[in-house]
């Protein structure tokens, strides 16, 4: 009985080990440039931040003044059906009016986290088509990694999802632009992006003297039962 009492506590104390070790989860994050409440403090600012939202580090630079533009919030508020529920305060983040426009205007936006995380989707508003019988462009780029273009879809409100998949670690940096066809402008709505939850996985060298401390602490009582 005493051996199965001692085998017993420490296949409890292993399981609650396991417990306590299991993988991270996974977060999704979003980054809603049309709420006001939390980015209209950037209006008319070139540069911004960093400020913290869910434990990341987030600030900007522009080539002008930034701004929301919480008065002119119709495209946004259009095209909601379509945009996930967008906050729509403002009608997305942009440059002088609201828009990043063609060969003029670049928005930078840097993400920094402690950890690896991923770029799910980055969303637009005012990309419509047909712009002067074209269509728009919005342009991306990631760390210097080259353009990423993106291109207007019928949708109301000109909004358009983009989805991404850059996988980053630290600190990134966005920059917005377009330099395809000459009407082209857009406002940036929301970026997405996904990590693990840190607290829920103990670091390497913890999860050891966990595990050796159970095995040390069974052999000890283990050796008192026989003796």
């Amino acid at each position: 009985m005493r051996k199965f009492q001692i085998c017993l506590a420490f296949c409890v104390g292993v399981a609650a080990f396991a417990s306590f070790a299991k993988p991270a989860q996974a977060a999704l994050i979003e980054f809603d440039f049309t709420d006001f409440e939390m980015f209209g403090d950037l209006n008319g600012q070139t540069s911004f931040g960093p400020i913290t939202i869910a434990g990341f580090q987030i600030s900007f630079s522009a080539s002008g003044r930034m701004t929301t533009n919480a008065r002119d919030r119709g495209g946004c508020v259009a095209g909601k059906g379509s945009t996930h529920d967008l906050t729509c305060d403002g009608d997305g983040l942009g440059i002088g009016n609201d828009e990043i426009t063609f060969n003029r205007d670049r928005l930078t936006v840097i993400l920094d986290w402690a950890g690896s995380y991923r770029i799910t989707a980055i969303e637009f508003l005012d990309l419509f088509r047909p712009e002067g019988g074209q269509s728009e462009f919005a342009q991306y780029e990631i760390n210097g990694g080259g353009l990423n273009s993106v291109v207007s879809q019928s949708l109301t409100g000109g909004y358009v999802y983009e989805p991404n998949g850059s996988i980053l670690s630290g600190s990134a940096r966005i920059d917005f632009l377009t330099t395809l066809n000459r009407r082209s402008d857009f406002a940036l709505a929301r970026i997405f992006v996904e990590t693990e939850d840190r607290n829920l996985v103990p670091e390497p060298p913890i999860l050891g003297l966990l595990l050796s401390g159970f095995v040390l602490v069974g052999l000890f009582f283990w050796r008192r039962a026989e003796n």
